[in-house]
């Protein structure tokens, strides 16, 4: 009996990795998106999978980090730049500075634009 059950769990762990290998890209993307940096860089090690860059310049915070607009169509290791941006934005107190800053920007860019606005209507009427 107990012969049967370690041939099973090897036979039942042959079958899972064949499994993990066999996802689709778009359920792995809609997996990654759930995970933080480290558990990203973990997993695609562990599966050994390939990531387009496509999905890596999506996930890139260009709101954020705007200046990555400047390199332009050069060659970009997109996975190596996102993982390291989102790294930092765990540890690095000037981009958490320079977020929050971006956020009472954008807060104040919709009341200047909610008064602009309501200065029109009013010079309309």
């Amino acid at each position: 009996m107990r012969w049967k059950t370690r041939r099973w769990s090897r036979v039942a762990s042959r079958n899972e990795s064949n499994v993990i290998f066999t996802v689709a890209l778009d359920v792995k993307l809609l997996f990654l998106d759930y995970l933080d940096h480290k558990a990203i860089r973990n997993t695609i090690a562990a599966l050994g999978w390939e990531i387009p860059d496509s999905y890596w310049r999506s996930r890139f915070p260009k709101d954020l980090i705007f200046e990555v607009e400047e390199i332009g169509t050069r060659e970009i290791d997109w996975q190596y730049l996102f993982l390291k941006i989102e790294s930092l934005l765990k540890n690095s107190d000037a981009l958490l500075n320079r977020r929050r800053i971006m956020k009472v920007l954008e807060g104040t860019k919709k009341i200047f634009l909610q008064l602009t606005e309501g200065e029109q209507i009013e010079g309309t009427i």
